[in-house]
């Protein structure tokens, strides 16, 4: 029903840092909500679809951008 809504570690970190720089506390709370908007709308603009990736913290489409496939394990290529 649900999905995992995975995100990049130092992202949210920097996001958070950067907000609650410019706004003190309130900015820091609004941080992460407004980084998630943004990353929903960078994951479906085809443009922009590299920083969504980015922002995910997930490996899935760069590692089949390389020719990895770790789905299979190493025995059963041989």
């Amino acid at each position: 029903m649900g999905r995992r809504l995975a995100m990049n570690t130092v992202a949210v970190f920097i996001t958070v840092v950067f907000w609650g720089w410019l706004w003190g506390v309130p900015g820091a709370l609004v941080a992460v909500p407004v980084l998630v908007v943004f990353k929903v709308i960078c994951e479906n603009f085809e443009p922009l679809k590299t920083i969504g990736f980015f922002l995910s913290g997930d490996e899935g489409p760069l590692n089949e951008a390389k020719g990895n496939d770790d789905s299979q394990p190493a025995s059963a290529s041989q």
